[in-house]
């Protein structure tokens, strides 16, 4: 099935939702509004509605709907909402680790391929680091769920290393260097810096862009990476 070939319904609704997401992309530095999450939620959670109606990978529905959940609380500031998005998002990365353990081809896969083996040596190396830059930074409240999370977000990135598909592996790391940024603006940036607005753009580009190619990397005839080889 080539891309142009899926029903008129599946192209509609990747292209209101990456619609969705340039217009939050525009309100990304806007006060916190319920437009602003609306455009949010509405890219992730149409991503979630794709999935469904291929029927495949029933993993891939629940992470993305709960995506848009966490992008909903994120949307809001404060770390009420923050804990909220956080554990939405660490539920989604289970569903993403059990997805990515199933369709890999284990650890000797990983072993063998130099490319993805210093992914994986990068990632072991810079969760812990990450994790002991960010806790003198952080409430006490957040601490044991952000070293979770941590671990858990390492795990899934090790179980897409696993997974013979680039197109998912980019849309996976992106995701996660998504979050390192979200953490490193949220907690380790002066709220005066002038590299805060830039670095939310980012946040959002590697975000969507990773949960994009996920979505459609697990498509037939959207593996656009694989495609081309």
């Amino acid at each position: 099935m080539s891309a142009m070939a899926l029903p008129f319904s599946d192209n509609a609704v990747l292209a209101v939702s990456i619609g969705s997401s340039i217009l939050y992309a525009i309100n990304v530095r806007s006060e916190p509004s319920f437009s602003r999450m609306t455009f949010k939620t509405t890219a992730t959670a149409l991503l979630a509605l794709f999935a469904f109606t291929q029927g495949e990978h029933w993993q891939l529905v629940p992470a993305l709907a709960l995506g848009a959940i966490g992008d909903a609380f994120l949307a809001w500031s404060g770390d009420a909402a923050f804990l909220r998005g956080l554990s939405s998002f660490l539920i989604a990365h289970l569903f993403y680790v059990s997805l990515f353990a199933g369709i890999g081809n284990g650890v000797d896969f990983l072993l063998n391929d130099k490319l993805r083996l210093g992914l994986a040596g990068g990632m072991l190396l810079l969760a812990p680091v990450m994790s002991l830059t960010l806790m003198p930074n952080v409430a006490k409240s957040l601490q044991i769920p952000i070293t979770v999370y941590s671990a858990v977000i390492l795990t899934m990135v090790l179980a897409v290393l696993t997974v013979d598909n680039n197109q998912v592996v980019i849309g996976a790391v992106l995701f996660a260097i998504s979050d390192t940024v979200l953490a490193t603006d949220e907690f380790l940036m002066p709220k005066d810096s002038g590299y805060r607005g830039l670095m939310q753009y980012v946040v959002w580009l590697f975000y969507y862009t990773g949960q994009l190619l996920i979505a459609a990397g697990l498509v037939d005839g959207w593996d656009w990476l694989n495609k081309v080889q």
